[in-house]
């Protein structure tokens, strides 16, 4: 897990976050039924306070060096947007709370080799960073990645 900040807005912060998935998911016969990503948050003086998370298209696990410019083509980190259902509403003022995000189509790209994985990018939405002061806070303990998966007999 990284955290890279904006150099530029304070605000923007973003976490890396990496899996190691399980072999059994990449027998052939093997099929993901679900993935689901909890983690804890608070996102604070914010009228929606929503969060997004993407899949990361740059390997970035094995650098001696993450910020918000390296190793990206991009500042900010490289990511796919084609996956913007993966979203969460993430307003709370009663501090920290867990939250469980759907990122099955993600993990099935992973798995089916469509796609590298080299993580996910957790991220503030571009609303909440415009019109909002909002102030973001990750909790980089409890943070999991739950994989469902059965097998096809034929």
């Amino acid at each position: 897990m990284s955290t890279i900040t904006s150099p530029e807005d304070s605000r923007d912060i973003r976490i890396l976050l990496y899996f190691e998935l399980p072999d059994e998911i990449f027998d052939s016969k093997a099929i993901v039924d679900f993935a689901l990503l909890n983690c804890r948050a608070q996102i604070k003086d914010t009228i929606a306070g929503q969060i997004n998370v993407f899949p990361v298209t740059t390997d970035w696990k094995n650098q001696s060096q993450i910020s918000w410019n390296e190793p990206w083509e991009k500042s900010g980190g490289d990511y796919s947007e084609e996956y913007m259902m993966s979203n969460y509403t993430l307003k709370s003022e009663w501090g920290i709370k867990e939250f469980a995000i759907n990122v099955t189509e993600i993990v099935q790209d992973w798995q089916k080799g469509r796609m590298d994985n080299s993580g996910v990018i957790i991220k503030l939405s571009k609303d909440d960073l415009d019109n909002c002061m909002s102030k973001y806070v990750f909790d980089q303990g409890d943070v999991t990645l739950k994989i469902l998966y059965s097998y096809e007999y034929k």
